[in-house]
This record gives structure tokens, sequence and C-alpha cells, in this order.
């Protein structure tokens, strides 16, 4: 089974990063939408404007580059270009759970540490573990965000596939 980015989906996400930096701008600059806010939380707004304009930016690069399959499942393992390159085997998966928070899901992945260890990741794989164990999450996340499959068909698939491998799902 392959994944790819869905190009509604990313486009929608667009939309709605571009009214986040622009209404962080406000928040930063109000001067230059003719609001006169005399104590303006000016460093909320750049920080908004800097983190939804980088959301912005990178959403924009996914749709003007994204050719293929992001998310592949098989019975050699699961590979998710937005974690890794490499081939996460299923030998090295020690459980897959669905995690929910604050209206979000995703699925983890426990791994073998070693592996964790040797895997080439992203760099938004690598800054999002830190976060990640605060919030009580150990493992490689992935979500159907911004790809053309619902969480509950990807979850399902995650289930027959570890089912078949024997590994503890929940």
């Amino acid at each position: 089974m392959e994944f790819s980015y869905s190009k509604f989906q990313l486009t929608w996400l667009a939309v709605l990063g571009f009214i986040m930096a622009v209404a962080s701008l406000m928040v930063a600059a109000p001067r230059l939408f003719g609001l006169n806010w005399e104590d303006s939380p000016v460093l909320i707004g750049v920080i908004g404007v800097v983190f939804f304009g980088a959301c912005l930016g990178l959403i924009i690069w996914r749709l003007a580059t994204s050719q293929g399959a992001v998310l592949s499942l098989s019975e050699a393992g699961v590979r998710d270009f937005r974690i890794a390159h490499e081939l996460i085997a299923w030998s090295d998966i020690q459980r897959i759970s669905e995690v929910r928070m604050r209206n979000n899901k995703f699925i983890v992945f426990t791994v073998r540490p070693e592996l964790e260890q040797s895997l080439s990741m992203t760099k938004a794989a690598k800054w999002s573990r830190a976060p990640n164990k605060l919030l009580g999450i150990d493992g490689l996340c992935i979500t159907a965000v911004g790809l053309n499959v619902r969480h509950k068909d990807l979850w399902e698939a995650l289930q027959a596939y570890a089912a078949a491998q024997k590994i503890p799902s929940s």
C-alpha cells in the first residue's frame, strides 16, 4: 500500500497557514494595517509570523515537489519519508499504538533503540522527538494529515500488517 500527499489537503493547509501568518503579522505590526493598539503583544505576533510563515513555506514546498508515495506499507515493513528514507522492518517494531491528543490523531511506532539511533531521520522527525517525549509519547509518529488517506483507514491497515507480524497494537 502506498500513500502520497493530497493536493487538496495541502492546498487547504496552505490557505490556513497564510491566514494565520497574516493574523500574526497584524499582531506584530498593527500600524501596517491601520490598527491602533497600545499594548500590542508584538513578541507573540513575531513568533506567529515566523512559525506560520515557516509552515506555509514547507507546505508550498511539499506541494511543488511531491511526487509518488510518501508512506508505504508492505510485508517487509513501513517506509515514511517524513520520518526517514530507510525502511523500518516489522521485526524492528515493538509496538504500534494510536494516540489522540486535543483532536489530533497519530500513530506511534515503538522501535528498537538501536534502530532509532541508526536511522537517518529527517529534521522534523528529530526535532519533534524531545517535545513528544515531554508529552509522554516515546516513539516515531506518523499521521494521515496531508496524505490521501483517512486516519481510520491508515490505522486499520497498520493493525492488519501488525497482526500478521504478531506485533502488539493498541
